[in-house]
């Protein structure tokens, strides 16, 4: 019998996505704050009620848009750091962040197809399939493994 071995996503891949996260969080606070100054500044009845309200409303929105940020970049490193694929030698396991378990057994496999943009689907005959993405470290050496 194999020993279980795990398949976790490449540490460089995780870092490129929570940089995406970072730049999209940035982004969206940015038009959030030139939203909410543009209204700010041709609502104003003068200019010193708009620096009083502005005083107040930019520097909350700036801390909401900090806190939205770092809750979107813990997301997604949790998301890439819980996705895993085990193998037992007898079935193929996939264990994702907040998705139900899939499970392949190697007598069950069905079909095992490279996409296009080389991603390999692994397809059970009960419908099941898991995805091995590029970014899978070890990823020929499980496929090796499942193939045998």
């Amino acid at each position: 019998m194999t020993e279980k071995k795990t398949f976790r996503l490449s540490a460089d891949y995780i870092k490129k996505q929570k940089a995406k996260a970072i730049a999209v969080s940035v982004v969206l606070d940015i038009i959030v704050l030139a939203g909410i100054t543009a209204r700010l500044w041709y609502g104003r009845e003068s200019d010193e009620a708009f620096w009083k309200v502005a005083t107040i409303v930019l520097p909350t929105a700036m801390v909401a848009g900090v806190l939205v940020l770092r809750f979107f970049v813990r997301k997604a490193n949790t998301r890439f750091k819980d996705f895993r694929i085990t193998f037992d030698g007898k079935k193929l396991e996939q264990h994702a962040f907040e998705q139900p378990k899939l499970s392949i057994p190697l007598n069950e496999i069905s079909d095992i197809v490279t996409d296009e943009n080389g991603a390999v689907r692994v397809k059970g005959k009960s419908e099941e399939e898991i995805v091995l993405l590029n970014q899978l470290e070890g990823r020929e050496e499980l496929l090796g493994m499942i193939r045998r």
